[in-house]
């Protein structure tokens, strides 16, 4: 489906067979071609995570893409899905875009956002956020702050102009989330220490590393915990049973006892913290492909050198010990056990993210440790009459 634009040079056109898809995953190498900072995604783990056979999340979604090509180059692309669980929690009417990438041009831009916001219309949408590829659970957030530093696994990147092409069309800030640097000098501050000394009088709290030989049962509940913990977040939706499966499966191969801690009271879980290896550091100059040497050259940097950056993107207090003293004390304990097994690995840094602005308590905890928020998401949001 091929759609004509003001511009003669530009055409929009949906995604409907193999060779646009690729066209679709491979739009980004233009943009960003003169771009130190950006880090070429795995192909192949594009293209799982475009396919409903192999990512659960898309599965449940109605969806369309499409791709932007001048002279027949793609130069930008856009996702646009309805979310049945996204609506079930925050109300009906609601659509979403994603994976927004593009070239300076307000005709590509124009173009890609039309489409989009037509389709969504076309099935009831009264308004549409994003940018989420493909849930908030997934990666999701433009960057608007700190452009000139690689981002980190299942994070985005982005160009500065983005920001000022979607406040053109009529798009306002949400919601902003924060990531925080972690590096093993900063992480011993008074407060932590006082902090994590009342943790560990507490009775019956402990913290202990991830148990390998039950995996599957460590992140399942970890993802239960997760789940509620963060119900009353803005634009939560929970990990289905089928999303949990999937994230189990692809974090086993990533995973050591140490990546992970487990808070207990009283042989209860009660908390958790998940780090994962920045893969896209371990994919650095591979250009986004395995073969012929690809697949070597990524196990021996993921098992023998090891990566120097790793990010927290799990991580949660159990439900009936939110906005606690208990709960705050359980918090500084995850944090201090993680920045010890991080400095005790030999990593360089860790990204703690995303976290919401209006998360003011886990923010301060973060600046507390010694973190700064050192770039930022925004995602959008706009009617559609």
């Amino acid at each position: 489906m091929l759609q004509k634009t003001p511009d003669p040079s530009l055409t929009i056109s949906r995604v409907e067979t193999s060779s646009a898809l690729d066209d679709f995953i491979r739009a980004p190498w233009r943009v960003y071609a003169d771009d130190p900072a950006w880090r070429a995604p795995l192909l192949f783990e594009r293209k799982q995570h475009l396919s409903p056979k192999s990512n659960p999340a898309m599965a449940r979604l109605e969806h369309a893409m499409w791709v932007a090509r001048r002279g027949g180059e793609p130069v930008g692309r856009i996702s646009a899905q309805i979310d049945p669980l996204a609506e079930a929690h925050q109300g009906s009417g609601l659509g979403h875009f994603g994976f927004i990438e593009g070239i300076d041009s307000e005709s590509v831009f124009d173009g890609l956002f039309g489409a989009a916001e037509a389709w969504l219309r076309e099935r009831g949408a009264n308004r549409v956020q994003g940018p989420f590829n493909w849930t908030i659970n997934q990666e999701c957030g433009l960057l608007v702050d700190g452009f000139d530093t690689p981002p980190q696994i299942m994070m985005p990147h982005g160009r500065p102009y983005y920001g000022g092409h979607l406040d053109r069309l009529g798009y306002a800030k949400a919601a902003d989330t924060f990531a925080f640097l972690y590096r093993g000098e900063g992480h011993d501050t008074p407060t932590m220490r006082r902090a994590v000394a009342a943790a560990k009088k507490h009775e019956g709290l402990t913290v202990r590393p991830l148990n390998m030989k039950r995996f599957d049962e460590e992140v399942r509940n970890a993802l239960m915990i997760f789940n509620g913990a963060w119900a009353g977040n803005w634009g939560f939706i929970p990990f289905t049973d089928e999303e949990i499966d999937h994230a189990i499966s692809e974090m086993r191969p990533l995973l050591t006892a140490d990546m992970g801690r487990i808070a207990e009271l009283n042989g209860e879980p009660v908390g958790f913290a998940i780090l994962l290896p920045n893969v896209n550091e371990l994919a650095r100059g591979l250009n986004g492909r395995l073969l012929p040497f690809g697949w070597s050259k990524l196990l021996y940097r993921l098992k023998v050198k090891g990566p120097r950056s790793v990010r927290l993107p799990l991580f949660g207090v159990h439900a009936d010990h939110l906005n606690t003293r208990f709960g705050s004390l359980v918090t500084f304990y995850l944090l201090q056990e993680i920045a010890d097994a991080f400095v005790e690995q030999g990593f360089d840094e860790v990204e703690m993210s995303w976290v919401l602005e209006k998360n003011t308590a886990l923010c301060r905890i973060n600046e507390h440790f010694g973190a700064p928020a050192y770039k930022t998401y925004r995602i959008y949001e706009k009617a559609l009459p």
